[in-house]
């Protein structure tokens, strides 16, 4: 791929078999580039980092170009790039530490990455650090957030009884469906969170 040193590990790689494929390579060049193919398909338990930033502005256009194909929910900036690439990279149960900065929480322009993350996520932990979160900058204009994150998504069903309310915790709609299907919820209001 061109410019794949540029986009680095925010490359989609399509599924296929790496480890076949390796086997039957030959070239030492060739064998890199497989190698690494298997590291950017891999799913991981954890993944923290600090992503780099950059706005679009100032991105080389080929990175604004694979990114406008590639990210659907976070091509805005290139730390958001990696926040959804991240997220892909975990297992089912897996978690995302990271450091960021906080305009993904508020600005419109992250709303279809906000919207992704509370409808396939589970947000454990966020932490708006504010203004002179680093020290060694003039950090009054880095404002910082730090978070985890759990791939999991947990359908919530809020069931209004007549009297009371109860909140009962589906982990798919599958499930949901298959314990509702008696039609003995009167009125209720579903939510992923």
């Amino acid at each position: 791929m061109k410019d794949a040193s540029l986009i680095g590990s925010l490359i989609q790689v399509p599924d296929y078999d790496y480890a076949s494929l390796l086997q039957l390579v030959t070239c030492q060049e060739e064998k890199e580039i497989v190698e690494l193919a298997i590291l950017l398909k891999m799913k991981y338990d954890i993944v923290i980092t600090n992503p780099p930033y950059m706005g679009r502005k100032v991105l080389p256009s080929s990175i604004l170009h694979y990114l406008n194909q590639n990210y659907q929910y976070a091509k805005s900036e290139l730390y958001t790039a990696f926040i959804e690439r991240c997220l892909d990279f975990l297992v089912p149960s897996g978690y995302l530490a990271m450091l960021t900065l906080h305009t993904w929480m508020f600005i419109k322009s992250f709303s279809s990455l906000r919207k992704y993350i509370l409808t396939h996520f589970q947000i454990k932990s966020l932490l708006h650090l504010g203004k002179n979160t680093f020290e060694n900058l003039n950090a009054y204009n880095a404002l910082a957030c730090a978070f985890i994150i759990k791939k999991d998504e947990i359908l919530i069903l809020y069931e209004m009884k007549r009297t009371s309310e109860r909140i009962v915790k589906f982990h798919s709609l599958a499930q949901f469906v298959s314990n509702f299907s008696d039609n003995s919820v009167s009125s209720f209001t579903v939510s992923w969170v």
